[in-house]
């Protein structure tokens, strides 16, 4: 009979997520929002949700992965209503033309900011 022992890792804190993974959902940030001001609170929403869930976390998943995908979410939320996108990100957005461009709207009701 084999008998098989999984060892369990400790958990990060939350200081220690927060320090590791800060550079990510910055970037991610940065790369999804040109403003700098925009994405640094954008970054911020993304980091209050990240630890308001970090409970949900089923490590099913790489944490980095989890941390990612919650980020990326939250910050085109917020990109979504305060209507400013980085044209890089949209152009991948729309690529495959399966959806109207949001180019192709009223200038003046949005924003879209250049890389």
């Amino acid at each position: 009979m084999i008998k098989i022992t999984i060892m369990q890792t400790a958990f990060p804190t939350k200081e220690e997520i927060t320090k590791e993974y800060r550079g990510l959902v910055s970037a991610v940030s940065h790369r999804m929002i040109q403003n700098p001001e925009i994405a640094k609170d954008a970054a911020q929403e993304a980091w209050m949700e990240i630890l308001k869930s970090l409970n949900t976390f089923k490590r099913q998943s790489k944490i980095s992965t989890w941390i990612y995908t919650i980020a990326s979410r939250v910050i085109l939320r917020q990109a979504k209503n305060d209507k400013v996108y980085s044209t890089r990100y949209l152009s991948e957005y729309f690529r495959n033309g399966e959806r109207e461009s949001p180019f192709e709207q009223e200038a003046d009701k949005r924003r879209y900011l250049d890389d």
